[in-house]
């Protein structure tokens, strides 16, 4: 296929990922003072040694679990729970429906427990940094528009634009992104989290584009990326099978830092295919190659790092600090992006104010193909 005629369906991607990008927003917060359905169970899990059960790491206080009388140290047995109920509260992010009741099967020391928990919504004041992250998202998304749309202005553009709504896709994914009453909705969202991974693949890819042909070291790397993405993709595909079915122990597969080795590595060779590019080039192309994949590495890698902060957090509060900061790296990240490709014409923004005015005339019923804005390209 020739790159151009990847336009079409990067534009639809990116259409699909605008819409699920605003979803995710009503999802959280609601619309017009409707009630959303996301509800916070305020609690974080981690592993436990015990099969079936996860260990209660810390609790927010005043919320959810924390009325309920969940306390750090505590087991869940999620088998005791529904599969949607596991999907909601294991397999990633916890947000389950709000106002529904969840009722988990908790040991405390040699005693076992019924506990309910009732999901309140998610407070706008005290997590705004969702608002901030879905604006970055959404702006990821016209920004991948934009280029798919320029066509290509320079090399490497398409893919450059793959890789942005291949991430934002992969972030709305997430099961913690929603919270749906139906067990398929989740299986879909599960494929949908794939592309996050994959869209670290094409910026491996991007970066084997320039200063060709590629050395021993750039081929090295860039396949030792692919083989730990598709490491992670394996784990990530037993791990949902496995608290959806229960047809084997999953518990093990609890602990994000030890689930997240295989892609904290696909990140790391992606950052050296990105620097070996970099250096390999020379002139005009080194310029473009720096100012299109160091702010891939800022996204990815500071995504990557603030995860694994909160992950080792045993405290609630702390715990938000570095999902705040996860959640502002969605923003910053494209904003840095969009100034750099801007400023260093990556995109011609002259290109882009043309169509603009071309659209607006035929919209008014005036439109002229020959329309054109003196002094721009």
């Amino acid at each position: 296929m020739k790159p151009a005629m990847w336009r079409v369906p990067l534009l639809m991607l990116c259409a699909v990922a605008a819409v699920l990008t605003l979803a995710s927003g009503i999802d959280y917060f609601g619309i017009a003072g409707s009630t959303p359905w996301a509800g916070n169970p305020g609690v974080t899990q981690g592993a436990s040694s015990e099969p079936y059960r996860t260990s209660v790491v810390s609790v927010a206080s005043g919320g959810a679990a924390d009325r309920a009388g969940l306390h750090p140290g505590d087991r869940v047995d999620i088998r005791s729970n529904t599969v949607l109920e596991r999907l909601q509260l294991f397999l990633g992010f916890p947000t389950t429906i709000n106002g529904r009741p969840v009722t988990l099967s908790v040991h405390r020391g040699s005693r076992q427990e019924r506990v309910t928990l009732v999901p309140v919504a998610w407070d706008p004041g005290r997590y705004w940094y969702f608002f901030v992250s879905l604006a970055g998202l959404f702006w990821m998304v016209l920004f991948a528009a934009l280029i798919a749309w320029r066509g290509t202005y320079a090399p490497g553009n398409f893919m450059l634009s793959a890789v942005l709504v291949f991430a934002a896709l992969g972030g709305l994914g997430g099961t913690g992104d929603f919270a749906l009453p139906w067990v398929w909705a989740y299986v879909c969202l599960f494929v949908l989290g794939a592309l996050a991974p994959i869209a670290v693949v094409l910026w491996t890819m991007l970066a084997g584009g320039f200063a060709q042909p590629l050395s021993g070291p750039r081929r090295l790397a860039q396949w030792l990326c692919y083989a730990s993405v598709a490491t992670a993709l394996g784990i990530t595909i037993v791990r949902f099978v496995g608290i959806a079915t229960l047809w084997f122990d999953p518990a093990r597969l609890f602990s994000k830092l030890v689930l997240g080795i295989p892609m904290y590595a696909a990140i790391l060779m992606a950052c050296a295919c990105s620097a070996l590019a970099i250096r390999a080039s020379r002139g005009v192309e080194r310029q473009r190659a720096a100012w299109s994949l160091v702010p891939l590495a800022v996204f990815f890698g500071g995504e990557r790092v603030f995860s694994i902060a909160a992950a080792l957090q045993s405290s609630y509060t702390a715990y938000e600090l570095f999902l705040s900061l996860e959640n502002l790296d969605y923003f910053v990240a494209p904003v840095l992006l969009t100034y750099v490709a801007l400023n260093r014409r990556l995109i011609d923004i002259g290109f882009v104010l043309n169509r603009a005015v071309v659209f607006a005339k035929w919209m008014s019923g005036t439109s002229s193909t020959s329309t054109y804005i003196p002094g721009m390209k």
